[in-house]
């Protein structure tokens, strides 16, 4: 591969391809039960994105510089359009589910081995 080629992904188009891969896992984990230590780290990857892009975007949004002190290196993708900001709530939402489901199941099977010593 011509290392010429390769490309910066923006942070939008980063957070869409986390937020459908996310999406995929959730089903996924909900219907077939367990994921991978990869697609694991792939839900902690996409949490962890969004997180960081709200942070930044908050950190702009509320900044307390005035208009002259903001530097020039500010770049557009800095600001997190509306779309994106309804991505990483979906992404944030996502990963509380998960860990709903999750802590469901631990309680279930906690109870089974309950059942089962009685």
């Amino acid at each position: 591969m011509d290392n010429t080629s390769e490309q910066v992904l923006s942070s939008e188009l980063t957070l869409h391809c986390l937020f459908e891969a996310s999406r995929l896992l959730f089903v996924k984990e909900l219907n077939q039960g367990q994921l991978t230590q990869s697609e694991h780290l792939i839900l902690a990857i996409a949490n962890q994105w969004s997180t960081e892009l709200q942070e930044r975007d908050s950190g702009n949004a509320n900044s307390h510089l005035p208009a002259d002190k903001v530097q020039n290196e500010q770049r557009d993708d800095d600001m997190l359009s509306d779309h994106s900001r309804q991505l990483c709530n979906l992404l944030k939402t996502i990963n509380t589910q998960l860990e709903a489901a999750r802590s469901q199941q631990r309680q279930a099977n906690r109870n089974m081995g309950l059942n089962q010593s009685v």
